[in-house]
């Protein structure tokens, strides 16, 4: 076993950017064209070799570059606070192109994020378990709270303005999140953040 990492300066900075922004580390990592993953790793400094053993990590230029575009982080922050000039020579002489708006599909607030099909599919498939369990205990349309118990996945179902397909896909999704939030640790179920209906933005 060795010591664990201390987090560097420059993962200090981007992960109090990235919570100032209002972006979830999915977005911001998507936005950099980067996996939940790897940022993770990058903004942590820390990977996991094996069981109680870690190697410290450190992330190329140009990848930090696009990390802190992604959040907000100016040239003259990465040099001073996160201590790294190289990068913010990159980010003065490549300016980051704008970034796309946030998307939002009616009635609830995705997290616009890559996940495939295989990632989802186990979590659809409970969702559209429960669903089967409570018509065949309360009929063919049960309520939110029949399904799910209380709580905004049952403010979810129940919502009208958002067909039973895109509930279910935002449903799995969500816990799918959670799931890779907590490591791939079974635990409750994540909530869900409605907003007003709005039709989804191009991308």
């Amino acid at each position: 076993m060795n010591e664990r990492p201390e987090q560097p300066p420059e993962g200090r900075l981007l992960a109090a950017a990235t919570e100032r922004s209002g972006l979830s580390i999915r977005e911001a990592s998507r936005r950099a064209g980067l996996s939940y993953g790897r940022w993770r790793q990058i903004t942590s400094g820390v990977q996991h070799v094996s069981p109680g053993n870690f190697a410290a990590v450190r992330a190329p230029a140009r990848t930090l570059a696009k990390m802190a575009a992604a959040v907000g982080v100016t040239p003259e922050q990465m040099e001073t606070e996160g201590q790294r000039p190289d990068v913010a020579g990159i980010m003065r002489a490549e300016p980051a192109p704008p970034q796309p708006p946030r998307r939002h599909a009616t009635g609830i607030r995705v997290i616009d994020e890559a996940a495939t099909d295989e990632e989802v599919a186990p979590f659809e498939w409970q969702v559209e378990s429960e669903i089967a369990r409570a018509e065949a205990k309360y009929g063919p349309e049960p309520t939110g709270e029949q399904i799910f118990g209380a709580g905004a996945e049952a403010s979810a179902w129940n919502s009208p303005s958002v067909d039973r397909k895109a509930t279910i896909r935002m449903i799995a999704l969500f816990r799918l999140f959670a799931f890779q939030d907590r490591g791939g640790q079974s635990g409750a179920k994540t909530g869900l953040m409605l907003v007003a209906a709005a039709p989804a933005a191009s991308p």
